[in-house]
């Protein structure tokens, strides 16, 4: 099962085998992007994304090529080629086992770059592909919590509840253990040549917050790029929960502005998300905020009064989201 979703100008090439073959040979994804025709003039980057189908999108870098080479976001057994041409047809291809779970996934292939203005725009397709041991989509189950997933609790018959405190008391020991490697891995890194350039947050929901320590020209592309290279990429806010959490957080920058991986320099009013393209969600902006004061406030701003949007060219601090287990 193969459809797609997105853009002209964009392909998302899938080779497969036949049914019968899909053990032994692996799954190859292509990308291509011809810019002639389109407002992106200077292309920075193309990636492929995944995310399973069945739940909320939660698209994953698999791969990307830039004009410095490509990335492997997936795993040693992938094979990635590609190349970036001004002007012209670039293209990234990934060759690789593909999952062999029974479920369904979304690949997106997103092409980045500069139009004629400096602003950056981005470009998708998105294709739909059955998994290699099945013809039809397995339906995915609701997600178990952490401590259903790795602890069963045996059937009780009536009143019979001899082994329940046992079980409980498991349960909890796997959630302790599961919270003691995440400190674990913060505290590594802490420890870690990133503390001559970012403040360290506690830890969210699973992930660590790294604040740039110096404020300078905000540029979603090469903020994002450095986020990456600690291990995570610009903070998308999910909630208001998170939103919280940030802002707290980023009151350590003091009266630097704090910026966040979101923007609406594709449509006016529309602000989504820098990585995964999703709509930021409605979240707490400040009074009278977003009303890109003089027509060019296109990136957004965080602390403990709420969101703001500011001109992407401004000197910022940045946020990275680094996610642990």
């Amino acid at each position: 099962m193969v459809t797609s979703t997105g853009e002209d100008k964009v392909e998302v090439r899938v080779t497969r085998p036949p049914y019968a073959f899909r053990d032994k040979y692996p799954l190859t994804v292509g990308c291509v992007f011809k810019s002639a025709g389109t407002e992106i003039k200077t292309q920075a980057v193309l990636r492929l994304l995944r995310t399973r189908a069945g739940l909320k999108p939660d698209y994953k870098i698999i791969a990307a090529v830039k004009p410095s080479g490509v990335r492997n976001g997936l795993s040693r057994d992938a094979s990635i080629r590609g190349e970036i041409k001004q002007g012209g047809e670039s293209y990234l291809s990934v060759k690789f086992p593909a999952p062999g779970d029974g479920y369904c996934y979304y690949y997106r292939c997103v092409a980045i770059g500069k139009n004629s203005q400096g602003q950056y725009k981005h470009r998708y397709r998105t294709y739909l592909v059955n998994d290699k041991n099945s013809r039809s989509c397995k339906k995915p189950a609701p997600a178990p919590t952490p401590a259903a997933a790795t602890t069963k609790a045996p059937a009780v018959s009536g009143s019979d509840c001899s082994s329940c405190q046992a079980v409980k008391d498991l349960q909890k020991e796997v959630q302790d253990n599961a919270l003691k490697i995440q400190k674990l891995q913060a505290l590594l890194l802490q420890a870690s040549p990133l503390k001559e350039n970012y403040l360290f947050s506690g830890i969210f929901d699973g992930s660590v917050y790294l604040l740039s320590k110096k404020s300078e020209p905000f540029d979603l592309k090469s903020k994002n790029d450095q986020c990456e290279e600690a291990g995570g990429n610009l903070v998308e806010l999910d909630s208001k929960e998170e939103q919280d959490f940030v802002a707290q957080f980023a009151k350590a920058a003091g009266r630097d502005i704090v910026g966040v991986g979101a923007s609406d320099v594709d449509k006016e009013g529309t602000f989504v998300q820098y990585n995964s393209k999703k709509p930021l969600p409605k979240l707490e902006w400040r009074k009278g905020e977003p009303n890109n004061y003089g027509g060019r406030e296109n990136c957004v701003n965080i602390n403990i009064y709420g969101l703001n949007d500011f001109t992407c060219s401004r000197s910022a601090r940045y946020l990275c989201e680094i996610p642990l287990l």
